[in-house]
């Protein structure tokens, strides 16, 4: 799966510019290890539903959903160009149940998320002592270890 998304990632890149990335070697580090090591988390077993807000071309989303596939998945992202890219994707590689929303963050509905991605908010969205919090608040629950779902209500 991982070969497949990344040869579907080359292709549409020649057409979209998804990632700056083209080099393979910097592809696999920086994007597919880089998506994983959320993964080393203690308090990432415990996630059930997961928000990649800001996916993008589906970091780290698409990259989690393989390897943890029994994780509610929830992609969401301002331009319909990636949600696009990212239903074939999904097609490709059998990933579903995964949800694709084309939405602006603002416009997300409320949910007990984790929620990734989070230095694609910008302060002006949520306002700055918010975004601090929010921003924050996913790496400061894996660097301390907490047990359970983490809630980010937005």
């Amino acid at each position: 799966q991982f070969r497949l998304f990344y040869n579907l990632l080359q292709e549409w890149n020649e057409r979209m510019n998804l990632t700056a990335l083209t080099d393979p070697e910097k592809i696999i580090t920086h994007h597919f290890l880089d998506s994983a090591s959320c993964a080393i988390s203690p308090v990432f077993s415990e996630i059930r539903e997961v928000l990649d807000l800001g996916t993008g071309a589906g970091f780290p989303g698409i990259p989690l959903r393989i390897l943890f596939p029994g994780k509610g998945w929830t992609l969401m992202d301002s331009l319909n160009k990636r949600i696009r890219f990212l239903e074939q994707v999904v097609e490709a590689l059998h990933l579903t149940p995964l949800r694709l929303v084309h939405a602006r963050a603002k416009h997300r509905g409320k949910g007990p998320f984790v929620t990734l991605n989070c230095g694609a908010i910008s302060p002006e969205l949520f306002g700055a002592e918010l975004f601090g919090h929010v921003a924050g608040a996913f790496t400061g629950a894996l660097r301390e270890g907490k047990p359970g779902k983490l809630k980010l209500t937005l």
